[in-house]
């Protein structure tokens, strides 16, 4: 039996409905000085015009990340960033996140705080210099230690970094831990520590909490593959809110499983989550051992904040050890599922399929595509995406075409065809924006303002200063433009309230003041 392997994707899509008419292109990218067991693209993640992908054996583990910016043609390497220490074994690059421009590196063998004890790097575009990536901040854990292999998992939203610490020892036993830094806290661009979350539910026997992570919004999901509740190794996935105990204590508010995990699935072990979506891997076996698939949660499936079930997910061509669900990830209205197993191009050659919401139905998550890359051989692991817009990457960390697994990263560029064959131009999305309310103070009744750059899924809540959900005032796709809605708090006693707006990628959230 082959070992299995989980990986983490990022994805970011636009995609249109299959029925339309679609044109791929296919470019191979590898890193200008790719030397013999660097694996490039074990890890990549993309925001905008820029994409990071990991190199995780570069100098014998030292580690390194390649910056790439799109000039609307193709991807140029700008910058590689190797590992500040430059000491063998850090395993700097293993794990990357990209967002806007702050881009997160995890070093989970770094030893400052002990053997293995980890840590993670910022670092910013303009850092030392306009497009120069420069070094802001190295995040440690407070309570660091040996073998805690802080940094095995990075996610970065906004102003928040999420860090992954598998091995960390709470309770007697190394049940796991995430860490989450603030990027002014203490100061600005400091990156100080704001919370660590436990395992909430650790047992006698060694968990994996923290061993995958995934950041979005307001919303913190943590996977365990080794969790118990369905028997041994049959994992779990927890979903924490910001707000969830009071603003800024990211409390848990769900822990999930697939409906049918059981022993040794390792559900969790790949995890990702976009708006009010959370999608899953498993090892599950419906099409032979280690077939694998994969689970979608919606949050308000069976009830507000429910995080139910809504899909399970497997292939058109699902067989035995194809570790499909390995690397999982969602974007609006389509998924993402690599199946580095997969042998097509030969032996663990790899692949990647994707699935649309609607795609069958409504709401029933059939799939549309499979993208095996054109020059795949035995080994190459490819699977690992990274997805924004029409443009699609994917890592091949065993590819041999430079060295030995040296690596590469495969481009695709998908475009819309007409019905006589004309390609479609793809449209950048404009600004998004959410006003503040007025009146401010307000008694009973205030209105909301919002801006539209395209046409966006929208959901508009409100929240109490405890981090209770109070009211949802919109919840629908909607046109570009301007909209407003009214909140009416006849019946909700004085005091702060926050509401917020999820629209595509864009989140904001703002503070409004009842006075009766």
């Amino acid at each position: 039996m082959k070992t299995p392997i989980f990986l983490t994707i990022t994805i970011m899509l636009f995609f249109v409905n299959s029925a339309f008419n679609q044109d791929f292109t296919e470019t191979k990218i590898v890193a200008s000085d790719g030397a013999s067991d660097d694996e490039f693209g074990n890890s990549v993640s993309i925001s905008g015009d820029y994409a990071i992908v990991g190199v995780y054996g570069n100098g014998v583990d030292v580690g390194a990340a390649y910056l790439f910016r799109n000039n609307g043609e193709k991807w140029n390497e700008v910058k590689k960033i190797v590992s500040p220490k430059g000491v063998a074994g850090d395993c700097f690059g293993r794990e990357v996140s990209i967002h806007k421009d702050y881009a997160v590196i995890g070093a989970s063998w770094d030893d400052e705080k002990g053997y293995k004890s980890g840590s993670a790097y910022v670092f910013h575009r303009n850092q030392g210099g306009t497009n120069n990536w420069g070094q802001i901040a190295k995040l440690m854990a407070s309570d660091g230690a040996e073998g805690d292999f802080f940094g095995i998992s990075v996610s970065i939203y906004e102003s928040y970094v999420a860090v992954g610490s598998e091995g960390n020892n709470d309770s007697g036993e190394a049940f796991g831990s995430v860490y989450l830094f603030y990027r002014d806290k203490g100061g600005l661009n400091k990156w100080g520590q704001t919370k660590k979350i436990i395992k909430p539910d650790a047992g006698i026997r060694r968990n994996l909490f923290g061993s995958t992570i995934a950041l979005y919004e307001n919303y913190l999901a943590v996977g365990d593959q080794w969790d118990e509740g369905n028997g041994e190794d049959s994992g779990a996935a927890y979903i924490f809110h910001y707000l969830e105990g009071g603003i800024g204590n990211w409390g848990q508010v769900k822990k999930v499983s697939g409906s049918d995990v059981v022993y040794g699935d390792l559900f969790g072990g790949s995890i990702s989550l976009f708006g009010d979506y959370l999608v899953a891997g498993s090892f599950d076996d419906d099409k032979g051992e280690s077939s694998g698939a994969a689970y979608i949660f919606h949050q308000d499936e069976g009830g507000a904040d429910n995080w139910g079930q809504v899909k399970k997910i497997i292939p058109s061509d699902g067989a035995a050890d194809d570790f499909f669900g390995g690397a999982v990830a969602i974007n609006e209205e389509f998924v993402v599922i690599s199946s580095v197993g997969d042998d097509d191009n030969g032996d663990l050659s790899g692949a990647a399929y994707i699935f649309h919401q609607d795609e069958g139905g409504a709401d029933n998550w059939g799939q549309v595509k499979k993208i095996i890359p054109s020059y795949g051989e035995s080994d190459d692991y490819f699977g690992r995406a990274a997805i924004f817009g029409h443009h699609i990457m994917v890592g091949s960390p065993g590819d041999d075409d430079q060295n030995t697994n040296a690596g590469a990263v495969y481009y695709y560029k998908r475009e819309e065809v007409n019905s006589i064959g004309s390609k479609i131009e793809e449209k950048v999305p404009t600004d998004f924006k959410l006003n503040q309310n007025y009146p401010n103070p307000f008694n009973p009744e205030t209105t909301i303002e919002y801006f539209l750059g395209k046409v966006a899924k929208v959901k508009i809540e409100v929240y109490n200063c405890l981090g209770q959900k109070v009211a949802v005032l919109v919840d629908s796709k909607m046109n570009p433009g301007n909209h407003k809605v009214k909140f009416d708090a006849s019946g909700f006693p004085s005091g702060i309230y926050f509401y917020s707006i999820k629209a595509s990628e864009f989140h904001s959230v703002k503070k409004m003041l009842l006075l009766r």
